[in-house]
């Protein structure tokens, strides 16, 4: 790979000295994710003195409160149709996703399925160095998965970037909230649990698809809410 080139599938961030950005990843409730690499100057590569940031997140302003009148579209795998149904009434579990030839539409998480043929080449070793420090290593106690099972996975996506960054922003505030919060192994699963929603559905809808949480507080997983979608590089300090 040459020097100050970061390639995930068909897709490369040039750096330079100092800062660059690998790109930018918009989720799907709208939110974009800028991510960096910084590097000092003269260094080649992340072994080089290089740190991986989420350099800013920038969404829609999403209203916190649950509209009980807006419909929302769900789709049914099994039917192939669309139907309409009130907002509150969707189930835990159900995630927002492009569907082809259908659109932007609910379905149940469990049921997607995923396509068996990959997309992308196998990832260079910086970026799978990249994802087990930083994806990997830091959700495997909530989300147990290999390095192997990631790649594979973020090889069957159409746009891999988007979804690592998308991943690495979650560990991230993962992993500040746990040094907010001391929680023990129920707790930090259901705060992931959390997260995911966070990252799978609009804000005013996280809590709707959400089990009820059991573990953690209403104030922590509002506090991880508002982590997820309002972070930036001064967030520790707030």
């Amino acid at each position: 790979m040459g020097a100050g080139t970061w390639r995930v599938g068909e897709t490369e961030a040039r750096r330079t000295p100092g800062e660059a950005a690998l790109g930018c990843a918009v989720d799907r409730t709208g939110c974009t994710f800028w991510l960096r690499l910084c590097v000092q100057p003269g260094a080649d590569s992340e072994s080089e003195g290089g740190r991986w940031e989420v350099a800013s997140v920038e969404g829609p302003g999403h209203s916190a409160r649950k509209s009980m009148s807006k419909k929302v579209k769900v789709y049914d795998f099994e039917t192939e149709q669309v139907s309409e149904i009130p907002e509150s009434e969707l189930a835990p579990g159900m995630v927002i996703a492009e569907v082809e030839g259908v659109g932007r539409v609910w379905i149940e998480a469990a049921k997607l399925k995923r396509t068996a043929s990959f997309r992308h080449p196998p990832f260079r070793d910086e970026a799978r160095a990249f994802l087990s420090a930083n994806i990997r290593d830091k959700l495997n106690e909530v989300f147990p998965m290999t390095l192997e099972q990631w790649e594979e996975g973020f090889r069957r996506d159409a746009n891999p970037e988007r979804e690592i960054a998308l991943w690495f922003h979650v560990a991230r505030v993962y992993e500040h909230c746990l040094k907010e919060f001391y929680l023990h192994a129920h707790q930090r699963k259901e705060l992931f649990n959390v997260l995911a929603s966070c990252m799978n559905s609009p804000r005013g809808s996280v809590f709707t698809v959400t089990q009820p949480l059991e573990q953690i507080t209403q104030e922590q997983a509002d506090r991880a809410m508002a982590l997820y979608f309002h972070w930036n590089d001064a967030i520790g300090d707030k």
